[in-house]
């Protein structure tokens, strides 16, 4: 059976309270952190902004049909797939317009100089790039069990930090290091684990429900980002080396607490009026136009037949 691990050790019970704000390596996070200018997305300021790309993607399409070929029909086929139809037709070999060019990539500022490329690579040189990669699953929006692993080892603890915040971040910078993170999120309510549980039982399943068996937790300090570590290990308390990440990213997320949330309403807004548009603007079925034509080979034009 899995302990609740507080920083004292008493006996054989114990439980570790490890806060990310009180780790001096978790301390100065230079990361790369979302715009000061950031401010919530009203509905009628997102609509405006899906109405804008939504014109774009018109735009485009209709370039497209301007620009199109024509061909001539020979022969053609259709299959009805109920709601569309794919057509099929054989043209005769048409005239196509020259392939344009690749385009060199658009450069959008100014190249770095040698001496700004060789500041650039002794910083990076200068602190060791890290990969944290973690499974969190948010329980309710106000709990997230999270999985991590050091050297092979697998940890587990509980957050009181909904890590939907942190969902958009790729990278951050301690004094002590880059990290690049990869988060995989879900998201569960006690109302849907306490179905499945039923389920289970009620069929004598030997379902795993332990990733998401929420255990009797020592009360969060308000307002600051915080964790419990469950471990049967104890230890693991004294190696600093395995909470170093996840001290750094709590930290991050207490230093940045109110542009992740914004950022994180924007995003949802933006979702919310793409749904209101492709409700009100239902998509309808296109069908599917396919020209070919033969081609004769090397071997026909040499008359090597």
């Amino acid at each position: 059976m899995k302990k609740l691990i507080p920083l004292l050790i008493l006996g054989s019970f114990c439980c570790i309270v490890l806060n990310a704000q009180q780790q001096g390596n978790a301390h100065n996070i230079n990361a790369t952190r979302p715009s000061q200018e950031l401010r919530p997305l009203s509905d009628r300021e997102a609509d405006e902004i899906i109405r804008q790309q939504e014109a774009k993607k018109q735009l485009r399409e209709s370039q497209k049909l301007i620009n199109r070929v024509d061909f001539t029909v020979v022969e053609r086929r259709a299959v009805d797939m109920g709601d569309r139809k794919v057509i099929l037709n054989r043209v005769n070999p048409p005239n196509l317009p020259p392939r344009a060019p690749a385009r060199a990539a658009t450069v959008h500022s100014d190249p770095m100089t040698e001496a700004q490329i060789n500041e650039w690579m002794e910083k990076m040189q200068a602190k060791p790039h890290r990969l944290l990669f973690l499974s969190a699953t948010v329980i309710d929006r106000k709990l997230t069990k999270i999985r991590w692993w050091h050297e092979g080892q697998e940890l587990k603890g509980w957050s009181n930090v909904d890590f939907n915040y942190l969902r958009g971040i790729g990278e951050f910078e301690t004094e002590d290091a880059y990290y690049t993170v990869l988060i995989g999120l879900g998201n569960e309510t006690t109302k849907d684990i306490q179905i499945r549980r039923k389920f289970a039982e009620e069929r004598g399943l030997d379902l795993d429900l332990q990733l998401t068996e929420i255990p009797d937790l020592p009360p969060f300090t308000k307002g600051q980002a915080e964790y419990f570590v469950i471990s049967d290990q104890p230890d693991i308390i004294e190696n600093d080396a395995v909470f170093a990440a996840i001290d750094s990213i709590h930290a991050f997320y207490d230093q940045n607490k109110r542009e992740l949330k914004i950022q994180y309403q924007r995003t949802e807004a933006i979702n919310a009026a793409k749904k209101r548009y492709e409700a009100a603007n239902p998509e309808q079925p296109k069908d599917t136009v396919i020209h070919f034509w033969p081609k004769r080979g090397s071997a026909y034009q040499n008359n090597e037949r």
